[in-house]
């Protein structure tokens, strides 16, 4: 696990980094250096707001946006200066949104989402409200393992987060959306390709291809719980009968869906706990916290078996990992961590 997070890069833009003059043109440039060559217009007049936290994994790409109104143009100018041939998928989280590609256009309320190529002309507007949020994925489009032709068919198409596969995936990106805009997000490469099996199953679904493959549902159902566990890790009271409980389904099924990737409910808790404190300990603005505070945000209170397990995950006790974490050079002058 911990190998699988070293990969990933955070960025951070905002139109706050600049005159206020300068905004629009600052957003216009930030966007197309996140993802692809797009031209960008606004009708606001006065001072133009944005920014986004993206984290990259490998050949996946997380991106929040929140931002003024404004329109988004993928056209075959900026196709022919730089066509990587990937696919992207936006959930939108506040406001509503317009995406139109291949003869269909969709409109988006909070918790629905699309898909759309960056190897044809698209359309994304946003000015049917004064500001917006989205949370949009960025992969090649050989990940999702759809043809062409399949492809074409689900571009700007709306998907509700209320209903069908919809109502499992919608939540568990919210949850990445959520992870994304955190200041040390803890993602892993092999999440990110879960995240892309899943929507390959939602759009298998859509395109009714799924009918006979229930293992695709099973690993539906795995990825909406991970995503909801997340989101809850600080829960001391998080146990395997809750997370059945919260989910509507057996703890005996709960079991099986994670015995299916070689692991145990518990053990998958235990281990993301662990590496969300490994990195808060390695984060010098958390040094004025305590080793036991911050192994409550994760919702460990047991110290004494905090620490065993932790020397048993990565061979050193917390305290002693984070003296060689934080260099002297790296901690605020006249702070030590305290344990």
């Amino acid at each position: 696990m911990t190998a699988m997070l070293a990969s990933a890069r955070t960025t951070r833009l905002s139109t706050s980094a600049v005159d206020d003059r300068d905004g629009f043109e600052y957003w216009k440039n930030a966007v197309s250096s996140t993802f692809v060559p797009l031209e960008c217009r606004t009708d606001v007049t006065g001072v133009f707001r944005g920014e986004l936290a993206n984290v990259t994994l490998g050949d996946i790409q997380l991106t929040r946006i929140a931002a003024a109104s404004h329109q988004v143009q993928r056209t075959r100018r900026t196709i022919g200066s730089n066509d990587p041939g990937l696919l992207k998928v936006a959930l939108q989280i506040r406001g509503t949104g317009r995406i139109s590609q291949d003869g269909h256009e969709a409109k988006l309320g909070p918790g629905d989402l699309a898909l759309y190529d960056t190897t044809r002309p698209y359309t994304l507007r946003y000015d049917d409200n004064a500001s917006f949020e989205t949370f949009v994925l960025m992969f090649p489009a050989q990940l999702l393992g759809l043809p062409r032709d399949s492809v074409r068919a689900v571009t700007a198409l709306r998907i509700s987060g209320q209903d069908g596969v919809g109502a499992l995936v919608s939540p568990f990106l919210a949850g990445l959306a959520e992870l994304t805009s955190q200041d040390n997000p803890v993602l892993s490469s092999r999440l990110a390709h879960n995240v892309i099996a899943l929507l390959e199953t939602l759009y298998l679904d859509r395109l009714d291809l799924a009918t006979t493959e229930p293992e695709r549902v099973s690993t539906v159902r795995l990825l909406a719980i991970q995503g909801w566990l997340d989101r809850h890790l600080d829960d001391p009271e998080l146990t395997p009968e809750t997370i059945a409980t919260a989910h509507h389904i057996s703890l005996r099924y709960l079991h099986r869906l994670f015995a299916a990737e070689e692991t145990s409910v518990s053990r998958w808790v235990k281990e993301r706990r662990l590496e969300g404190c490994r990195r808060d300990l390695a984060d010098p603005s958390l040094v004025r916290f305590s080793v036991a505070a911050l192994a409550a945000r994760w919702g460990l209170l047991d110290a004494a078996g905090f620490s065993r397990s932790f020397r048993s995950a990565y061979g050193l006790s917390p305290r002693e990992y984070r003296m060689r974490a934080l260099s002297p050079r790296s901690m605020p002058t006249g702070l030590v961590p305290r344990s």
